[in-house]
């Protein structure tokens, strides 16, 4: 299936370039002004990206699991590549992260259940947005351990923190790069609060540098995985 797949992308895009081939890439700054390298993939990760793959990992916030480090069986989508490694934890440690690199003016990779409170149209994320008990007379009272056992919640897409509100030292809203491009008068943009956060954020990816409690870091580094089976819903996203 891989042979086949990697025919029906070099048919329609292109056979891709191996390590050290010469491509060239051409590209509009945010002032408008074209620019075109000759460079290598391996090389254009080292010099342009300015990017560390091999520092950042993911916390993750799954209170049906005890802290530690967790990687989800078949989900390695590199022949060869490192897994995935999920290190367990509560949301407080996702959001610290978060902030401090957002304060390092780093945006934040996150993984969430982007559906649950969702208004694409004004781009808000926020449990308040629908009152069901008075509409309907019931509220949705499933906590997010009960929605991630029964299958009601997963991570389902991914997006990025790019700034945070924060009062009196907490965190209120969020801002949030959606990856749908710019639509709407937001722009592709959204507001997320603080409690939907709590909700329906999962993941967030980091390094070491960035997480105050330094034990979740010695879970990353001991490497002494517990392995949850590929049906798992933290394994919906990567």
């Amino acid at each position: 299936m891989l042979k086949e797949i990697h025919t029906i992308l070099s048919l329609t895009l292109g056979v891709p370039p191996k390590p050290d081939d010469e491509i060239t890439w051409e590209y509009k700054d945010k002032f408008g002004n074209f620019h075109s390298i000759k460079t290598t993939p391996k090389k254009f990760y080292k010099k342009h990206l300015g990017f560390d793959a091999e520092n950042y990992f993911s916390l993750i916030n799954d209170p049906r699991n005890t802290p530690g480090l967790y990687t989800v069986d078949k989900l390695g989508n590199i022949e060869g590549g490192k897994p995935i490694e999920y290190v367990n934890t509560s949301s407080t440690n996702l959001k610290k992260a978060a902030i401090n690199a957002i304060k390092n003016n780093e945006p934040v990779f996150f993984g969430s259940d982007v559906g649950k409170f969702e208004d694409t149209k004004i781009g808000l994320l926020d449990v308040d947005s629908w009152d069901y008990k008075l509409g309907f007379g019931t509220a949705i009272n499933l906590t997010k351990k009960q929605r991630l056992a029964s299958g009601s919640s997963a991570m389902t897409h991914a997006m990025v923190l790019t700034g945070v509100h924060i009062v009196d030292g907490k965190p209120v809203r969020w801002k949030v790069e959606n990856s749908w491009g710019e639509y709407g008068e937001h722009k592709g943009y959204f507001v997320m609060s603080d409690k939907w956060f709590d909700e329906y954020v999962f993941q967030v990816v980091t390094n070491e540098t960035y997480i105050e409690d330094k034990t979740l870091v010695e879970y990353w580094k001991n490497k002494d995985y517990k392995v949850l089976p590929y049906y798992d819903p933290m394994g919906a996203l990567a």
